[in-house]
């Protein structure tokens, strides 16, 4: 593991001494020192926390207190903090626009037309939508003055995170590297320049923790390893090791933080229940279930429901149904570079395009 060098000689490791004779052999041995971990949280991380429950959010409030103690470095250049404040918005109509969907109804089949129970039961659905429509108006205002808990998080971790200012000789790094075609990136100009604020202003002997779902740092050979280029540049330039993790959970887990979240839990879960699905009805359920969950679907998820999506024909029959169809039409553009050594994502493309009705596409982050 990357660490501080020391001299040293075959006479230190001996506990006899050496003959007068003897040539003490000059080597180094690696010392680890005690650090704090480091981290770079990805935009797509923090904007998966709005599909997070308020238990969840509350949970991880005490990562916001370990980096205020100074037990985690969280290293934020301020090109992540706008890509969060340009997103934001977005992430959360796609959330209400959800909610509002899921509709309760008055109907009834005709032969239960004439029984008392009637009218009760269409009461009950008025009443369901007048707390519906206060629930959305409630959200909306505290999604404008940014107090959602989601918001609230956010904040107090940007508040007390070590801020990186992108000024213009990041930004002309950033170019450099995008032009000659090093990663990380995907097209434009966005984690070349997250990269080139932390290469720059992360400490040297720093092993960096990089929490992120998308495929701009991971390894297409290895997807639990970030990319070789990267790994060997952080190593040549900071003398430590690049960590890669595709959700926070992950990431704490591996510096001994005993935080368990149930929506990395529930994903798991439902990715599981949906690739393996065995009837129509089934996948429609799978799919209403997984929405809320889109923007927190790690490259490993996504690449497990597109397989499903080839595979499976109970998902790939219905893939012209408007929800199915919604459903990867978000899920590929979320995640725009999967590897495809498989050929199924162009297979599903390929599929796709001949389906209708078209689906409003949203923009990557």
């Amino acid at each position: 593991m990357p660490g501080m060098w020391k001299a040293s000689s075959v006479r230190d490791a001996l506990t006899g001494p050496l003959s007068p004779h003897s040539r003490c052999i000059t080597f180094m041995i690696r010392i680890r020192p005690n650090t704090v971990p480091a981290a770079y949280l990805d935009a797509n991380i923090f904007l998966g926390f709005y599909a997070y429950s308020a238990e969840d959010l509350n949970k991880l409030s005490e990562v916001r207190e370990l980096i205020r103690k100074e037990r985690i470095h969280l290293f934020l250049p301020s090109h992540t903090i706008d890509e969060i404040k340009r997103n934001r918005e977005k992430v959360i109509a796609e959330s209400i626009e959800q909610f509002k969907q899921q509709r309760a109804t008055s109907k009834v089949p005709l032969i239960m037309s004439g029984l008392e129970e009637v009218e009760a039961f269409k009461n009950a659905c008025r009443e369901v939508e007048r707390k519906r429509s206060a629930l959305l108006d409630r959200t909306i205002i505290l999604a404008r003055v940014e107090k959602l808990k989601a918001d609230v998080l956010i904040n107090k971790l940007v508040a007390v995170a070590h801020k990186i200012d992108c000024d213009e000789n990041i930004y002309t790094l950033a170019q450099k590297r995008q032009r000659i075609g090093n990663p990380p990136g995907k097209g434009g100009i966005r984690d070349e320049i997250n990269w080139e604020a932390l290469l720059r202003d992360c400490p040297s002997q720093c092993d960096l923790h990089v929490v992120s779902k998308d495929g701009d740092f991971r390894s297409v050979l290895d997807g639990a390893q970030p990319k070789a280029f990267l790994k060997e540049e952080w190593l040549a330039q900071k003398n430590g090791e690049l960590l890669l993790h595709q959700d926070i959970s992950t990431f704490l887990s591996a510096i001994d933080v005993k935080i368990r979240l149930e929506a990395d839990s529930q994903r798991a879960l439902l990715v599981d229940y949906l690739t393996s699905s065995r009837s129509y009805q089934a996948t429609h359920q799978g799919i209403t279930n997984l929405n809320p969950y889109l923007r927190t679907l790690t490259a490993a998820d996504a690449a497990r429901l597109i397989s499903a999506a080839v595979e499976n024909t109970q998902i790939s029959d219905i893939l012209g149904d408007e929800d199915v169809l919604a459903f990867y039409t978000h899920l590929l553009e979320l995640h725009p570079d999967l590897d495809d050594a498989a050929g199924n994502v162009r297979i599903l493309r390929a599929r796709m395009a001949r389906e209708k009705p078209a689906v409003v596409s949203v923009d990557e982050f």
